[in-house]
């Protein structure tokens, strides 16, 4: 959601959060998001815990999942509905103008991706 709303900082310190405490996709994340920056040393340690916590991933769905990503990166920007931007943005500016990390989330948030996920069913 951060991602998709364009919250760099905020996304890539929810997933190292995540990632630290052994979440796979956040480190899956982490790696596709350093790929597509061109940050080669952050993506090899990512995707290097990755290989330590799960040994068997098909390498060349990987590879290929980073290669779409940097693709992505450099043709097409995240967008999210306006309605989620509108609480992502709410949520940064809920907690204080000098904290660029949009943190804490509330129920609110919750209710709209429900709302959003709903309404494209």
């Amino acid at each position: 959601m951060l991602h998709l709303a364009d919250h760099p900082q905020s996304t890539q310190f929810w997933w190292e959060l995540a990632a630290g405490a052994g979440h796979l996709g956040a480190a899956y994340c982490l790696y596709l998001h350093h790929t597509a920056q061109g940050a080669r040393t952050q993506a090899t340690h990512w995707i290097d815990q990755l290989r330590l916590q799960a040994p068997g991933l098909d390498e060349e769905f990987l590879l290929g999942t980073a290669r779409f990503t940097q693709w992505m990166h450099e043709h097409h920007q995240p967008t999210a509905h306006p309605s989620l931007l509108d609480e992502v943005v709410r949520l940064a500016l809920h907690h204080s103008d000098d904290q660029p990390l949009v943190c804490r989330p509330e129920r609110q948030i919750a209710d709209c991706l429900h709302h959003l996920a709903a309404r494209r069913l």
